[in-house]
Parts: C-alpha cells; structure tokens; sequence
C-alpha cells in the first residue's frame, strides 16, 4: 500500500492527493481554449437575441475573469414567453442552441419574473451588479454598476 511506503497514515496520503488533485483541477486553461469559449459566449448571446431575449448577461467566473479549465458558462437571460409552444419545445429549442462541448448553465426568466427578481433575489442583484452585459435590448439592468457593458455585445 502506498501509505505504507510513505509512512503516512491512510488519511494523510489521501489528504496529499486530494490537495494534488485540487491543484490540477485549478490549473488555467490555454489562451486558444478562452478563444473558443469566448467565441461561443457571443454565438450564444447572438442567437438568444435572434429568439427575442431582453437581455442576456454572462455571471461568474467567466465574467469576473477569473475561470478555469474546468469553470463553465454563466448565463442569465431575460425572454418572453411564447404562448404559441409548449414549454418542453421551448426547453428543446434552447438545449439545442447549447454546445455539448461547453458546460453551460442558462437561468431564463419571463421579464415579468425578472422585475420581481431584480427588486427581491440577492442572487439576481449580484449577478446585475458583478456580470457582463452581453445583450439588452432596453435598460431592463437598471442600478447596475456595470454601465460599461450595456448594450450589443455581440
């Protein structure tokens, strides 16, 4: 056994390792690889303004700049409902836009939740106030203090 011949105990040697493992998990992605995912952020915002959406803002360490090769793609987007399809062809459309090479997580709302998010949610507040404005189509982002990025990102 490997603690034997380290002379650790069990707990110690896997305490080494699960630091050592967290070390590689951390390790920064190659600037070719930002490329692509940046590429796909904005192919993503485009099409979510091509289906109707109000707003769409990119949170977390993508946006605060501090991901890695493992962070994923933070997206809030604000859309109307369209009362003409059902729900599941909504959710069908929108995991279609998505590309299975890129983890991403999409937090939709109508702008009727959005309103009442943006006044009671700290999660919504932080996301206005820390995230990168990809898309609006109005100042739906009022009070946030990320003026810069209002606008077409795209």
């Amino acid at each position: 056994m490997l603690f034997k011949k380290l002379g650790f105990a069990p707990a110690v040697v896997r305490g080494i390792i699960g630091s050592m493992a967290v070390e590689i998990e951390w390790m920064d992605e190659t600037p070719e690889r930002r490329r692509e995912i940046e590429v796909e952020i904005r192919r993503l915002a485009r099409r979510f303004a091509e289906l109707g959406a109000e707003l769409v803002v990119l949170f977390g360490s993508r946006a605060e700049g501090t991901s890695n090769r493992n962070s994923d793609i933070d997206l809030l987007v604000v859309m109307p409902c369209d009362t003409g399809r059902s729900l599941a062809g909504r959710f069908a459309e929108i995991g279609e836009m998505v590309d299975p090479r890129y983890a991403t997580d999409l937090l939709v709302y109508t702008p009727e939740e959005f309103e009442n998010l943006r006044r009671t949610n700290r999660f919504v507040s932080d996301v206005l106030r820390r995230g990168r404005v990809l898309f609006e189509k109005k100042k739906l982002a009022q009070g946030s203090s990320n003026d810069a990025g209002h606008g077409q990102d795209t």
